[in-house]
C-alpha cells in the first residue's frame, strides 16, 4: 500500500471518532434530500398613495407617488410629477438601522437633477421627521443642469401606508 491509502484509511477510520469527542448533535438530523432554510421577515405595511413637492431656491416640484411606504420611522416611495411643462420623477428613502440615511432624488434628465442625501447616526437622529404618515423636513440639496444647489424643503403625505 503506498503512504497516500495508508493516510485516507487511517483518517476515514479516525473521523467519526474525532467528530463523536466533540459532543453529541444536538440539531435534527436532515436527509441530503432535504434543505433548510432560515428567513428574517421585517414587517413592512402596505404602500399606498401620496402627494408631496420639494422647493429648492425658486423652484418647487409637486408630484404624486405610488409606492408610498412607511414603517416605523422608515420611508420608501417613489412617483413623477412635472415641473415648468418638463415631466421628472422623484424618490424618497429613508432607512435605518444602525445608522441612518436620508435621500430624497428629483431627476428631470440625466444631466438635470437635484439630490440630497444625509448621512447620520441613529441615535442623534436625522433631518426628516416622519409622524402620523407625513414626511418633512430640511435638506441640503445639489442641483446639476441649471437647477438650484441649497437648502430645500420636502414634504410628502403617503395616504394608506
Amino acid at each position: 500500500m503506498s503512504r497516500r491509502t495508508v493516510f485516507v484509511a487511517a483518517f476515514a477510520a479516525l473521523a467519526p471518532l474525532a467528530l463523536a469527542a466533540c459532543g453529541g448533535n444536538d440539531s435534527p438530523a436532515v436527509s441530503p434530500t432535504e434543505t433548510t432554510t432560515t428567513t428574517k421577515t421585517a414587517t413592512v405595511k402596505a404602500g399606498g398613495t401620496g402627494t408631496g413637492q420639494v422647493a429648492v431656491g425658486d423652484k418647487t416640484f409637486a408630484f404624486e407617488v405610488k409606492p408610498c411606504t412607511i414603517d416605523g420611522d422608515s420611508v420608501r416611495a417613489s412617483g413623477a410629477g412635472t415641473m415648468d411643462g418638463k415631466p421628472f420623477t422623484v424618490v424618497v428613502e429613508r432607512a435605518i438601522d444602525t445608522s441612518l440615511i436620508e435621500t430624497v432624488q428629483v431627476a428631470i434628465t440625466a444631466q438635470q437633477a437635484v439630490v440630497a442625501t444625509n448621512f447620520s447616526s441613529a441615535k442623534t437622529g436625522g433631518k426628516l421627521t416622519v409622524a402620523g404618515g407625513r414626511v418633512k423636513g430640511t435638506l441640503a440639496f445639489t442641483g446639476t443642469g441649471g437647477l438650484p444647489s441649497g437648502e430645500g424643503t420636502l414634504d410628502l403625505l403617503c395616504k394608506g401606508a
